[in-house]
């Protein structure tokens, strides 16, 4: 056999292999976070925004910092005219973007003022989303943050 020929032989193994071992990695580590159902998805998002609009709740994230570890997170629920909401049920759901292994609930203390708060634990610094559902008899909307985690110190 030529060098040529042994060259060549040698590269399209090298090809092979990496793309094998790209496969190999990638099935090992992706999670599976895919939509399932992508157009019902584009729908109940789509009717999501539609009943925020009508019922007119107004969710702001007060905190304007977290650190990675234990936090006091603030909510304050309003009506659409400035009014403190009181006789609504505020949960609050903080996970990573990336994996589903931190995902975790929290129940919040309300107080007359509007203002909901809840002792949330961010593991690791960076991106966390953060999910308020906030219900009030039938009706449960859910409000998205994004945040980010310091790390300790900084």
């Amino acid at each position: 056999m030529s060098l040529m020929k042994f060259v060549i032989v040698i590269i399209v193994f090298l090809g092979i292999a990496s793309v094998v071992t790209v496969i190999y990695v990638g099935n090992r580590t992706f999670e599976g976070i895919v939509v399932e159902h992508p157009y019902e998805k584009g729908l109940a998002w789509d009717k999501a925004r539609k009943d925020k609009s009508a019922v007119g709740w107004v969710v702001d994230l007060s905190n304007e910092q977290f650190r990675k570890g234990d936090n006091e997170l603030t909510l304050s629920v309003r009506d659409r005219d400035g009014r403190p909401l009181r006789d609504v049920e505020v949960a609050v759901i903080v996970s990573r973007p990336s994996t589903t292994k931190y995902d975790r609930r929290y129940e919040t203390v309300g107080s007359t003022d509007g203002l909901y708060h809840a002792l949330v634990s961010l593991p690791l610094y960076g991106q966390w989303d953060v999910t308020a559902e906030v219900s009030r008899r039938e009706k449960s909307i859910d409000f998205d943050y994004r945040i980010f985690a310091e790390k300790e110190g900084s």
